[in-house]
This record gives C-alpha cells, structure tokens and sequence, in this order.
C-alpha cells in the first residue's frame, strides 16, 4: 500500500487552483515534501519577468509554478494524478504551495544594483504548509524549510 499524498497550489488570491493525488511515495522525509521543498527552493513568483527572473529559475505566476509542478513530477503512467479541486481527498500527508505578495519586474530593476540584490528585493517569496495525518507540521516558507523544522516524528 502506498503513502498518499496531496498537493494543493493556491493562486495569487489565496484560492485553490490545482490539486494533484500522488498515489505512492507522499512522505516528508525522503519522499514527495523533500522532492517538492528541494524543486522549489531559491525560487520565487513574479508578476511579469525579466531576463534576470529566467536565469533565477522563477514562476510568471502560480499558473506558471502550478505547470512546471506537474512537468516535475509527472514522470509516467500512474502515481500522480490532477484531481477536482470538489474532491476534499486528503491524504496520509498534504502540502499546501501560496505565495506571498508580488512586486513589479521594472520596479525592481530601477532600484537593484547587482543580480543578487535584484533577486533579494524581489516578493513572491513560496509558503508550504505540510501536514502529516491531519497535524500541521510544517508551516512557512520553503526557502526556511529544513526537516529538523518538522513536529513530530513521522510513521
């Protein structure tokens, strides 16, 4: 039997907008939350982009992240599935993707003088909640996340 898992992405509002089941493998530690902290790690959303926010590997908004999500981690038939955002499935573990507020592109380049100081004044900064059997334990933002940080132990 698999460890099932869900992830929900929110959209700039803060409303559900994709929800995929992963059947097997939806663990923190070593599974689906480390792969999914690890994909969106030093990442971030914007509301248009710049050559900079290409090179820096960002989302043109949480359509955009909710795409790449899937390119991710769809790999072959079965195991993760897009599900009704009617459906309240959850799973043995679920993770939850917002972003916080979104800056302008062209507002950020007049006041950055370098690349990384473009990058760090840049908003759409990534959250994830994780729960694990209905406990939340994790809740903040992805680039903060370590797996001491977890409540808990996981089964």
């Amino acid at each position: 039997m698999g460890t099932k898992a869900t992830i929900t992405i929110n959209d700039e509002g803060g409303k559900p907008l994709l929800r995929l089941y992963k059947q097997f493998d939806g663990y923190i530690e070593g599974g689906l939350g480390e792969e999914l902290v690890d994909f969106l790690k030093g990442r971030y959303v914007v509301d248009g982009y710049t050559i900079s926010d290409e090179q820096n590997r960002a989302f043109a908004g949480m359509g955009c992240l909710s795409a790449q999500v899937v390119s991710h981690f769809k790999e072959r038939i079965g195991n993760l599935y897009i599900q009704s955002l009617d459906d309240d499935y959850e799973g043995a573990y679920n993770y939850e993707i917002s972003v916080g507020p979104l800056t302008d592109a062209f507002e950020v380049m007049r006041k950055a003088t370098n690349p990384d100081e473009y990058k760090e004044l840049r908003d759409g900064k990534i959250s994830i909640q994780m729960t694990q059997y209905g406990d939340i334990v994790y809740d903040g933002l992805v680039d903060d996340f370590t797996i001491g940080l977890i409540a808990g132990d996981e089964d």
